[in-house]
């Protein structure tokens, strides 16, 4: 019920997800219908809880390491930073090479990367 809970919560937007997350909706349908309605809500509700739970206490744990560990969180800062700062370059350029003609709007990062298999 967990990685139910996830698929139908997640907030991916590719078509991948999307597929899931509906795919994860009709089970969850059939679940209530098979199981009795309270049944099943009191179990999602559970699950809800628990990994609301979860993340609350990550979060707490990072605050907390900010104060406990400063070096340790401003390199994980700097790590965050720099991975922020790859990925505006990624799509940098890809956006350079769909102006210049050279990748259809389309194709992806993948293809522009990757050597065509023939």
């Amino acid at each position: 019920l967990p990685s139910l809970y996830l698929a139908i919560e997640g907030k991916g937007t590719s078509s991948e997800d999307q597929e899931l997350k509906l795919l994860a909706e009709q089970i969850a349908d059939l679940l209530q219908k098979r199981l009795k309605g309270e049944v099943f809500a009191n179990a999602y509700s559970k699950v809800r809880s628990e990994i609301s739970e979860r993340r609350s206490n990550r979060a707490a744990k990072r605050k907390q390491e900010r104060v406990q560990d400063p070096k340790l969180a401003a390199k994980r800062k700097r790590a965050k930073n720099q991975k922020k700062m790859m990925m505006k370059k990624r799509q940098k350029r890809i956006a350079n090479a769909i102006r210049q003609g050279e990748v259809p709007l389309a194709r992806s990062e993948k293809t522009l990367t990757k050597k065509r298999k023939r």
